[in-house]
This record gives structure tokens, sequence and C-alpha cells, in this order.
């Protein structure tokens, strides 16, 4: 699991460094909106990779998690009103 999450870090510091180089010599904003993406995949290959080895099921962690937040909304959503 470990080489799964270096190479896909390795694949996006590539993209990001080739995309900085072809875009250093116009201003173009799409250069900032890689790492994000990078931080972001990286997390869901943190959930989807790392936890199901320790035995903890991302999906049901995702779904006991949104069953508790849902009714703070709806109250939110009464308040505001």
């Amino acid at each position: 699991m470990l080489k799964i999450i270096i190479f896909f870090v390795i694949i996006f510091l590539v993209a990001y460094f080739v995309l900085n180089l072809l875009t250093s010599k116009r201003e173009n904003s799409s250069a900032r909106h890689v790492i994000p993406i990078i931080f972001t995949l990286s997390i869901l290959i943190i959930i989807f990779f790392i936890l199901p080895r320790f035995g903890i099921n991302p999906v049901a962690l995702f779904q006991t998690i949104s069953s508790k937040i849902i009714p703070f909304l709806s109250m939110i959503r009464g308040i505001i009103s």
C-alpha cells in the first residue's frame, strides 16, 4: 500500500512541476489548483486504502458521521427561518 501512495505522490508532483513550467511563461491560474487536488487525492487514498487495513470501514464511518450531522443541519435551518 505504501508503494501505491508513493507512486501517486510522485505522479502528482511530476504533473505539478510540468504544469508549473508550462504556465510560468503565461499567467494562468490553473497551476494553483493542482496542490488542493493533490491533497484531496492523498486524503482519499488514506481513507480508502489505509483505514481498511486497520479494520475501519470508511463507508460505514462516513454513514455514521453523516447520520449525526444531518439532524443538526435541519435544526439550523429551523433556527434561521
